[in-house]
């Protein structure tokens, strides 16, 4: 009788222990890395306009939480018309799954009218969408993009700092070019 009851007991706590433990999964990893890809900047020939660079800041060690992007684009606070503008997900995937960084088949200048003034200003926050590398692991990298602010031609820098919600944060810059129309 005493080797059923331990038995039972066994079980039971077992049983207890394995609905109380690991019900939540969240990623909290601690932020490793954070930096900007840099694509695009070309000159758009049709509107003779210069043609903003598409940045994609990727971050290694994620969590759910929002981070927070705090910048200047050389040397100017990211708000108002230097602010960048925040790319909706369905058009990153388009640009990023045709490898089409420029964005131009997906993106027109009307979407930059002469009122705009940025709708991602220094200091805000956004989640981050996971990479899938099908590898069958839990993705550890995310990403969000942006256009940077219309910017004359020749090469500019963004200054950054990325925090997570656990208060880590990782500072960095980025030169990018902005190309000046060709001769052709």
């Amino acid at each position: 009788m005493k080797t059923k009851l331990f038995t039972f007991l066994v079980l039971a706590f077992s049983i207890f222990f394995s609905l109380t433990s690991c019900n939540d999964f969240k990623l909290d990893e601690r932020m490793l890395e954070a930096n900007f890809l840099v694509h695009g900047g070309e000159y758009n020939k049709h509107d003779s306009t210069t043609r903003r660079a598409w940045l994609t800041l990727m971050v290694k060690g994620l969590n759910e939480d929002a981070y927070v992007l705090d910048y200047t684009i050389d040397g100017k606070a990211g708000s108002g018309a230097n602010a960048l503008y925040i790319i909706d997900e369905q058009t990153s995937t388009l640009v990023y799954n045709s490898q089409k960084f420029i964005g131009s088949e997906y993106m027109s200048e009307t979407m930059f009218s002469g009122v705009y003034d940025g709708n991602f200003p220094s200091g805000s926050a956004t989640t981050l969408r996971f990479l899938d590398d099908r590898s069958g692991r839990h993705p550890s990298s995310g990403s969000v993009s942006f256009l940077s602010p219309k910017l004359p031609a020749g090469k500019h820098t963004i200054e950054y700092t990325v925090t997570n919600s656990y208060g880590d944060t990782y500072s960095g810059s980025r030169e990018f070019e902005i190309k000046a129309r060709s001769a052709n």
